[in-house]
């Protein structure tokens, strides 16, 4: 999705929207008769009565208990299923104008209501002060908080803290504990919410990070770099862990050699993505990990409180659109959303690269992706907590839509239904500190919240079947979210 994004800053100024003005909430908000889903896994509590005041649930009864305030906004819910609004845990977005045409709308209109920005860029590759994508993010996220600009609420990362050279050219590279320190002390000075470390930080600078992120009392998330383990990492803090790197090789019974191995490479090689890639392909083989004793690492990461976010979306772009053929996303509907000149632009891409992949490559891929679907079972049968996070940058990805999927995915690899909810609802809140205000529908929680018309606990795709979206106490019925979605279609067009 960045390139999506970066495409739309050579849009002209003129076909932007103006700020959305603060919302004006006189009137209270009724849902009558509707049922109400228990994410915390207590039974349904049906013909229930939700008042929102402002941007608050003020009252939450049975049906004719509950006072109704004068010249409230009454919805008839009946046959309907509420649920809190959802948190896409591992999102990317730029700092363009027409984010809010395009992502923020598909977001909202898809449930998402809060999202985890999991890394801005610096401009001029490393030298972030005042010139940071981030300061953008930094922005929305208060005039969201401030009912200013309707959007999803977000927690705001750094750009990737990473070695030199960085596999990323807009990242905060560092090449000593010093200059680690520092970025640490730089997020924390500018209010950003977390510090995201990523692939080739040294272990000396990725240690002495850990060090200063705790001392400042700032959460730092992301990869699991390839000179760190997965269970030296939680050791550490590291609040979560992306993408299940680490986490398989810390499974396989090998990670102290595949470190080793990849300490020799970065000493002898230019660091390059592909470089690392393959070599994570060449040692860890589905077998290495797919029935590994994970014990150790399951037991450190409850003891650490040390989150998962699997991306199986992300897992799922690289096996399904490279391997199993493009054809299909080629065809998906939500490519409307899309540019055309980038859809041409990876429908090249994807049709160079099949040529070059043979037959067991592509068997290889579709295995390593069901094997690491069926992971999420045993991190939920261990009790290691689970974040979902669509990883919303990749080609044929698509903000919102995604996040449903992901839920989807979970429940493929053997979670419940109510497991995947909860790694959207009640998993985020606990994460960030926020159960006291989200996570669940309860009275004097924020009115972020998505009504549905049918259970998804009965079966996770009826996610897809939104018939309203409560965004800070504003109701944004099946109608308006619509219109939302062609509003977003007509920016794209104008691509």
């Amino acid at each position: 999705m960045r390139k999506i994004l970066s495409l739309f800053l050579l849009l002209t100024p003129s076909v932007l929207p103006a700020r959305a003005a603060p919302p004006v909430r006189a009137r209270p908000l009724v849902l009558n008769h509707v049922t109400v889903i228990d994410v915390t896994g207590a039974p349904a509590a049906s013909d229930m009565t939700l008042v929102v005041t402002g941007n608050r649930i003020s009252e939450v009864g049975k049906a004719g208990k509950v006072h109704i305030p004068r010249n409230a906004q009454i919805v008839n819910a009946r046959g309907k299923f509420l649920i809190p609004g959802l948190w896409d845990m591992h999102a990317h977005t730029r700092p363009d104008a027409l984010t809010r045409q395009i992502v923020f709308p598909l977001d909202i209109s898809n449930g998402v209501t809060g999202i985890r920005d999991m890394a801005g860029d610096c401009v001029g590759g490393g030298d972030c002060d005042g010139k940071a994508t981030f300061d953008v993010h930094l922005r929305w996220k208060q005039d969201i908080a401030e009912g200013k600009l309707i959007g999803p609420r977000m927690i705001v990362a750094t750009a990737f803290v990473d070695g030199k050279p960085p596999l990323h050219p807009g990242s905060m590279a560092v090449s000593t504990p010093e200059e680690a320190r520092e970025a640490v002390r730089y997020a924390k000075r500018r209010g950003i919410d977390l510090v995201k470390v990523y692939v080739t930080l040294s272990r000396p600078s990725y240690f002495a990070l850990a060090e200063e992120a705790r001392k400042l009392g700032i959460p730092f998330a992301g990869h699991v770099p390839t000179l760190v383990g997965g269970i030296e990492a939680a050791e550490a803090g590291q609040k979560s862990e992306e993408h299940l790197y680490g986490a398989l090789e810390a499974c396989s019974g090998h990670e102290a050699e595949m470190i080793a191995v990849r300490d020799q490479l970065a000493k002898t090689e230019s660091v390059t993505s592909e470089a690392f890639g393959e070599l994570f392909d060449r040692q860890v083989s589905p077998l290495s990990y797919a029935g590994g004793d994970c014990g150790e690492f399951f037991r450190t990461l409850v003891r650490q409180g040390t989150w998962i976010v699997p991306t199986y979306n992300y897992w799922r772009s690289i096996s399904d659109h490279y391997y199993y053929g493009p054809q299909r996303v080629q065809d998906s509907p939500r490519l409307r959303y899309i540019p055309f000149s980038l859809r041409e632009e990876w429908a090249g891409k994807y049709k160079s690269d099949l040529e070059k992949i043979t037959e067991e490559a592509a068997q290889r891929s579709r295995k390593k992706f069901r094997e690491r679907l069926a992971f999420v079972k045993r991190l939920q049968g261990a009790g290691v907590g689970i974040l979902a996070g669509t990883d919303s940058d990749m080609p044929y990805t698509f903000p919102g839509f995604d996040l449903l999927d992901e839920l989807v995915m979970m429940v493929e690899g053997g979670l419940t239904p109510l497991e995947a909810l909860q790694t959207a609802t009640l998993n985020p809140a606990k994460y960030l500190g926020r159960l006291d205000s989200s996570g669940t529908v309860e009275k004097g929680k924020l009115a972020d919240l998505v009504l549905l018309e049918a259970n998804p606990i009965e079966d996770m795709a009826n996610m897809r079947r939104i018939y309203a979206v409560i965004v800070d106490g504003r109701y944004l019925p099946k109608a308006t979210l619509e219109k939302m979605l062609s509003a977003a279609e007509a920016a794209a067009r104008r691509q």
